[in-house]
Formats: C-alpha cells, structure tokens, sequence
C-alpha cells in the first residue's frame, strides 16, 4: 500500500498544530505541489506506506521551518512576534528530528540536516550578490530552494531530471507570492536580496512570473 498525497495533508496537519502558532502567526500553507512531489518520489522507492507517510512529513516539516520566515512581515511584527515566529520554526525543526529519532533513522537525520544547513548557507551568500540579471536570479534563487530537495533525491538515489517540473514549480509559487506581497505594500526579505536593485524594480509587474513561467514550457 503506497501513501495518498491526503494521507500525508492529514499526517502533517496533525503535527503543524500548535496553540501558539495559530494565534500568533499567520497559517502556513503548503501547496498541494509539494504533496505531489513527495508522494511521487516514495512511491518511486517503493517506500512502504508508514514510513513514507514519516519520512514525508519530516521532509515537509523540515521545508517549512526554513520557509516560515519567508511569507512574513517583519516590519509589521512586535518584538514578541518575531521571537515567536523563530521559536516555531526551531519546534518544527524540532518535529522532524523527533519523528526520525524514533524510527531510529540517523542517515535521514544527516540527510535533512545537511539540507537545511546548506539551503541557509546559500540563501546568506545570496545576500552578498549583486544580481541585474532577472534569469540568473531566478535559476540561482530556484537552486537554493531546491536544495533540501535535493538531499532528499540524493539520500534515495534517484535521479533529479524526471522531477525538474517540481523545482520550477516551487520557484513559480514563491515568485507569485513575492509578487503579490510587494503589490499589497508588504516587504519580503528573504526573497529580495538587499543588493537585488535592478530586479527588485522589475517585480513592479509580471516579468518574473513571465520567466519563471517559460522555464517550465522548455523543460
């Protein structure tokens, strides 16, 4: 019996709550994208249905822990908020190594661990960029988010070409919500590196959704 892509929604929403966070924080929501691609990718292992749906929801726990402090107004946050707002992305960390603690799984451990490690690594080299280029942005700021990902591909041996479609699409949704956070006047950090002049002007109007939307036509 393989995993459903519900059966992980029902897994990670069971875990994701937490008293603090549904006050304090707004929700984060994880796309059904994501869903798709991490049942795609157990059910390619042939990775049995219990440990796949653990395995599924420690990689997507994982991913949103970095992700949180990207879909967030800092500017519009009291002190308290922003202390939450780290301390929930440390217990969602937290979550994930506690369910592969229990299944005694130290390689995945390393596995996700190195991820997040290296995904935070490149997005601070990225801040030091001075990017005027719009593509190169876009395949440089794709690579990094695909990083924990890519970890995981690799910890599984397979290979990353059939499931290209799924690291342009995650570009896709994070260019569109960049997009519509500068067009309601809210900053996002994370997304707009301090040196990302030329680029940043250019999020005004559709032009990253435009390209992003092409590298998913020529793949």
């Amino acid at each position: 019996m393989y995993m459903a892509k519900e059966d992980l929604k029902k897994h990670m929403q069971f875990y994701m709550k937490h008293p603090f966070a549904k006050e304090y924080i707004k929700p984060i929501e994880i796309e059904d994208v994501y869903y798709e691609f991490i049942t795609a990718v157990l059910a390619k292992k042939n990775v049995p249905y219990q440990t796949a749906l653990q395995y599924g929801t420690a990689v997507l726990l994982a991913y949103t822990a970095l992700r949180i402090h990207d879909e967030l107004d800092y500017q519009k946050m009291d002190q308290n908020e922003k202390q939450l707002t780290i301390l929930i992305g440390a217990y969602y960390t937290s979550l994930y190594y506690e369910i592969l603690s229990q299944m005694k799984d130290t390689a995945f451990i390393r596995c996700l661990a190195k991820g997040i490690a290296k995904q935070s690594e490149t997005r601070m080299q990225h801040t030091q960029i001075h990017f005027t280029d719009v593509d190169a942005f876009l395949r440089k700021k794709a690579d990094a988010d695909w990083i924990i990902f890519q970890e995981v591909l690799d910890e599984l041996q397979l290979d990353e070409h059939p499931y290209l479609y799924f690291k342009y699409k995650f570009l896709e949704l994070s260019v569109k919500k960049a997009v519509k956070a500068k067009q309601s006047g809210a900053h996002a950090y994370s997304f707009y590196p301090n040196s990302l002049d030329d680029v940043y002007q250019e999020m005004t109007n559709q032009i990253l959704v435009d390209r992003v939307e092409s590298f998913l036509e020529n793949l």
